[in-house]
């Protein structure tokens, strides 16, 4: 009875209307990051290539989207020839989702075991991985899983798509750039309907992921260089230093003299925004944290994030904040030096074991301050 309901939804989930998958510009040569996580069979899993191509899947066990594209790459034809590796790694993690979950998942729909999967623990998750993927493309807010990463056996990134994404397009355009030559600059540029508006931002899209770094690109296709708008506010590359005249791992407020552009936020599937206006910047940082602070207050999720790309610290506000809400977890997305990076403050921290005297703590610092305890 349970696989004739199981072949049932299936059936009904391959029915449903699904959004293509949007997919970024890849500049040829692009370095993969990386990462590694906990194989659900045993041993680990790695994002980097090992000498032939791979094809890495950040997915959530409760997505249709994923279900889909997941199902039809473990019973395509492609991938039993073994000359790609394919893995599958779940993004949510403990204590939402178990090991035992994604056993479930792989086999209920990705029976036949030519896929890999993976899994991690929230601290040192998949989903702070796979945005760093999103941060690295400026693939935008919010981000519709699954996140499917081409690498090439060089272990550069050839391709990545948001979105249901079929084996068949895998097959036609992906895998002729992972064994193509490095130097061959033709990315797949979402040829396959190019006249159709992408729309990940449906609020009718059970799959759609909130993504710490902005909300109003429904593809989270963020470009990190983008000079078609340098003015964009959603563009954490920014080719200025954010915080230029500030150490994020110094106690010291910031007194950078641009305008802010961090303007966004979200907080458990809520997202606010600071009006972008010219003012004193150490008014401007006041102001952004006093709202932050004020959302995490509020919040009634188990988790906020936070996305900036001009700070890098907390002042004392932001950190009582913190304090005051021990059932938080708290993530910031910011960029420091050009780079994105994503800061996992886990629930219940003693805030007060990277706060200095004058109630400033740089994310920077905080890291080493977590890492060490770890």
């Amino acid at each position: 009875m349970k696989k004739r309901i199981l072949g049932m939804l299936a059936a009904f989930i391959l029915l449903l209307p699904a959004l293509q998958a949007a997919a970024a510009e890849v500049p040829a040569g692009t370095a993969n990051l990386d990462y590694t996580f906990n194989n659900i069979d045993g041993g680990e899993v790695s994002t980097q290539s090992n000498g032939k191509p791979k094809i890495l899947v950040f997915f959530k066990t409760t997505c249709w989207n994923c279900i889909q594209t997941l199902s039809d790459i473990s019973s395509s034809e492609w991938i039993k020839s073994g000359d790609v590796e394919v893995c599958a790694i779940e993004v949510v993690g403990p204590p939402n989702i178990s090991v035992d979950d994604v056993v479930t998942f792989r086999d209920n729909y990705c029976s036949e075991g030519y896929i890999t999967f993976a899994t991690s623990d929230w601290v040192n998750g998949a989903n702070n991985a796979m945005f760093a993927y999103v941060n690295l493309f400026n693939l935008g807010n919010p981000i519709t899983t699954p996140l499917v990463v081409m690498v090439n056996s060089d272990n550069e990134i050839r391709g990545i798509t948001t979105g249901v994404l079929s084996a068949s397009e895998i097959e036609n355009t992906y895998l002729p750039l992972l064994n193509s030559n490095a130097d061959d600059t033709d990315t797949p540029d979402d040829s396959q309907n190019p006249d159709e508006p992408q729309n990940p931002d449906d609020s009718q899209n059970p799959d759609d992921s909130q993504n710490p770094d902005d909300s109003q690109n429904p593809d989270d296709s963020q470009n990190p260089d983008d000079s078609k708008n340098p003015d964009d506010s959603q563009n954490p590359d920014d080719s200025q230093n954010p915080d230029d005249s500030q150490n994020p791992d110094d106690s010291q407020k910031p007194s950078d003299s641009k305008d802010s552009d961090d303007s966004k936020e979200s907080s458990g599937g809520s997202e606010s925004q600071e009006s972008i206006v010219k003012k004193d910047p150490g008014a401007e940082y006041a102001e952004f944290l006093a709202k932050t602070a004020n959302s995490l207050r509020n919040t009634k999720e188990n988790q906020i994030v936070i996305n900036t790309k001009t700070w890098t610290c907390f002042n004392r506000t932001m950190l009582e904040a913190i304090k005051s809400r021990p059932d938080v977890t708290v993530i910031v997305n910011y960029i420091y030096e050009g780079k994105p990076y994503v800061l996992t403050i886990p629930a219940g921290t003693d805030v007060n074991l990277f706060m200095d005297e004058n109630g400033f703590a740089g994310f920077r610092y905080i890291e080493k301050v977590l890492n060490t305890k770890k």
